[in-house]
């Protein structure tokens, strides 16, 4: 492995180095030495006056670091972030709680029309819930979902 940051080592010595670590079961470590012997190879590239090749080498380190990263976190780092932080916030929303527990009353309560559901929502959630049209545009959404048929949200919820 030393082989790899002398500076005659070629990228099929790169290479070849990342799939034998890599064979051996250690990812993690296989894509660390290839971060790190790209930035060496960028480095000397560098030195010796080579931007071009320095460029190419430090893209290669980025690539093969943003991979540990990614394998690191248990998938796409950047995606699996966003998503997990926008579960969360829905999850803790009093919005979101409101509208799954109005869901319930007029899946199991008998209203004479959404109007009424809307109003009586409303009273319960004054300050999750504001809109009668949309609680009563839900209602109709979640009536489509009870019988089998699709339901369309403009407002996507």
């Amino acid at each position: 492995m030393r082989d790899v940051f002398k500076s005659k080592a070629t990228e099929d010595e790169l290479l070849k180095v990342f799939v034998e670590i890599n064979q051996k079961g250690s990812a993690p470590l296989a894509l660390v030495t290839a971060t790190m012997a790209c930035s060496c190879q960028a480095l000397r590239a560098e030195c010796d006056g080579d931007l071009l090749k320095a460029w190419r080498h430090a893209a290669r380190a980025s690539y093969f670091c943003g991979l540990y990263i990614s394998q690191q976190s248990g998938g796409d780092f950047f995606l699996g972030n966003g998503k997990k932080g926008a579960e969360t916030r829905w999850a803790k929303d009093p919005k979101t709680k409101a509208k799954a527990e109005a869901k319930e009353y007029w899946l199991n309560n008998k209203y004479d029309t959404k109007a009424d559901f809307a109003r009586a929502i409303m009273d319960k959630y004054p300050n999750e819930l504001k809109s009668q049209v949309k609680l009563a545009r839900w209602a109709g959404e979640w009536d489509k979902e009870r019988a089998g048929l699709p339901a369309c949200s403009e407002d996507g919820g």
